[in-house]
């Protein structure tokens, strides 16, 4: 008995954490364009030069 009672109790934390999980993914993706955008400071880019022309390739052509 003792056994399915500890998975209710870490059930319950699971649930009262999962708001937080919901913010991981956007956070992880902002995360990632910083540490990137830090890099090429280090290697002598404009990140916001960088990232724009990116944004502006992408959506250019249909094709």
């Amino acid at each position: 008995m003792k056994k399915t009672e500890n998975k209710s109790i870490q059930l319950s934390k699971l649930q009262e954490n999962n708001i937080w999980f919901n913010f991981l993914p956007a956070f992880s993706v902002i995360l990632g364009l910083f540490m990137s955008g830090l890099m090429m400071l280090l290697l002598g880019y404009n990140p916001l030069i960088v990232y724009s022309n990116m944004l502006s390739y992408a959506f250019r052509d249909i094709y």
